[in-house]
């Protein structure tokens, strides 16, 4: 996790808020709290998926018809 997240801080300039997880890996990062993690099945074993949350209203004005 930590390489995941100086890589991000490399390539984006700013620490990732979130990182998604494989339930299999949630117990390694309990502890964890920056970034905040997130367990999901989608993501592979030992995989760290790490960046910015969206902003609830800025997804749903995206995704409004109109």
């Amino acid at each position: 996790l930590v390489a995941a997240v100086d890589r991000y801080v490399e390539r984006h300039g700013h620490a990732p808020t979130v990182c998604l997880v494989n339930p299999y890996n949630a117990d390694d990062l309990a502890q964890i709290t920056e970034p905040a993690i997130r367990v999901v099945p989608f993501v592979p074993r030992c995989t760290f998926y790490v960046g910015v949350e969206d902003d609830p209203a800025e997804v749903r004005s995206s995704t409004t018809p109109g």
